[in-house]
């Protein structure tokens, strides 16, 4: 697709057919915390379906308020167009994604990550984009940070590659860097409790 813009091609109807709305299709966030909520929101102004899976459930009430439902993770992977990953990475979440997982999904499904790169196994990930059976990939982390130039998904047609940007803009930096000297005075002044929570949020 991107070389078709350098040389000067006009693909609209090409391009525009391989497209596919979000509209009535199910999104499956994987960590639901401050940023996957946020996703969550976002999402249904375009019509979609969010499920979610996580640690723990949220309460009813705001299950309610962000249109969403809870499913195990087997359960999410069978049912999802696309998923998207919102956890921390940790022993229990290192390659949550892997084979299995990937084969459990609908062939022509999407993976979108903007959190961890060791979430997914990424050899797996890679083949399952080159044989087609996954649509495509959203990827703003990856394994090994900066990306090896040598990287096979630097040559798939089937990926958006970001450089771990996502969630950068002169505003968020500011609030990133106030946030930062807040919970280093917290820490300073014993209220471990408050870091604790505001962990436990994210």
């Amino acid at each position: 697709m991107k070389s078709a813009f350098f040389k000067g091609s006009w693909l609209k109807h090409e391009l525009g057919v391989e497209c596919s709305e979000l509209y009535d299709k199910t999104v499956g966030l994987v960590g639901l915390g401050n940023i996957g909520a946020e996703v969550a929101k976002m999402l249904q102004a375009f019509g979609a379906r969010v499920i979610y899976f996580g640690p723990s459930r949220l309460p009813e009430c705001e299950e309610t308020v962000l249109n969403v439902s809870y499913c195990s993770l087997p359960e999410l992977l069978k049912k999802v167009d696309i998923i998207s990953l919102h956890c921390p990475l940790n022993p229990e979440t290192e390659k949550m994604i892997g084979s299995k997982e990937i084969s459990a999904m609908k062939s022509g499904a999407i993976i979108i990550n903007t959190s961890r790169g060791r979430l997914i196994d990424e050899d797996v990930l890679i083949n399952s984009l080159k044989s087609g059976y996954l649509k495509g990939a959203g990827l703003d982390v990856f394994c090994k940070e900066p990306l090896s130039k040598n990287s096979p998904l630097l040559s798939l047609n089937n990926v958006v590659l970001a450089p771990h940007v996502g969630g950068l803009a002169s505003e968020a930096f500011r609030r990133m860097m106030s946030d930062a000297l807040q919970n280093i005075k917290l820490f300073e002044e014993g209220e471990m409790a408050r870091l604790e929570s505001k962990r436990l949020q994210t």
